[in-house]
């Protein structure tokens, strides 16, 4: 069968099932199953897609939304640090958070899954000379830490990961790696549709995205250990007919009876 035949009769047998086509080669559903059969029919996973970024900036993306993340770092969670402390950023991509807060702590250690942007962020820090900042090559899911942090960033991770049971191992491997009390501050969009969660998959690029619903979103979090201390608005946007929310938190690790 012709192969523009075959992805055209894949796309429409999606949309009867339900699944949205959005602009610039957008295709959404609530349904695992049918993002899953679109990861299989396009064969393009998003390890792959990442693993080829070299660099990535939020600021290139949505540079108002990077403003005010960086406002949330300075008036939420840069009053929690100070030179004793050694904090850890994972998802740290091209690593310009990690040097955000570098000078306000004694180390820092950021985690990304490019080796390409691995280099880039080490490039980064050589140039502005910070010496308190390493970078690893890390899968989240993998990852074994090789000390406990005092602080966590994990700013946009859990929006890319589309396998519900991989946010309890990441979030379960944080906690543990976190001191008792320790802050977790995060970034991520979320739907607000109601749905518990909304995937996205782009034809056009391979990106692929889950939007969590709060009530979701908040509970992953509860489950492993963490308690919600601030929220913050970062943006609203409305594409495709619907709405997503980027969103900023800061959580609190308890300490279990």
């Amino acid at each position: 069968m012709n192969h523009l035949l075959r992805a055209q009769q894949f796309l429409l047998s999606i949309l009867r099932e339900g699944a949205i086509l959005g602009d610039y080669g957008a295709i959404y559903t609530d349904k695992k199953e049918i993002f899953d059969r679109m990861i299989r029919e396009f064969s393009v996973k998003q390890e792959i897609t990442w693993k080829k970024e070299k660099d990535w900036s939020l600021k290139n993306v949505f540079p108002e939304r990077y403003k005010k993340q960086g406002l949330m770092i300075d008036e939420v969670f840069v009053p929690l640090l100070n030179k004793d402390q050694i904090i850890a950023d994972l998802a740290c991509a091209n690593g310009e958070w990690s040097l955000y807060v570098a000078d306000h702590v004694k180390h820092i250690d950021g985690y990304e899954f490019s080796k390409r942007i691995v280099k880039t962020a080490k490039r980064r820090a050589k140039e502005s000379n910070n010496k308190n900042v390493s970078f690893y090559h890390a899968d989240a899911c993998k990852v074994s830490y090789p000390r406990q942090y005092d602080h966590f960033m994990m700013l946009g991770l859990l929006t890319c990961i589309t396998d519900p049971a991989d946010i309890g191992i990441i979030l379960n491997k944080v906690a543990s790696a976190l001191a008792a009390d320790g802050y977790l501050l995060t970034k991520d969009t979320l739907n607000t549709a109601g749905k518990d969660v909304i995937y996205l998959y782009n034809s056009a690029t391979g990106y692929q995205a889950a939007y969590y619903s709060q009530e979701v979103y908040y509970k992953y979090f509860a489950d492993a250990g963490f308690q919600l201390e601030q929220e913050t608005l970062l943006d609203e946007v409305k594409t495709d007919g619907m709405t997503f929310i980027s969103r900023g938190t800061l959580w609190r690790k308890y300490k279990r009876a």
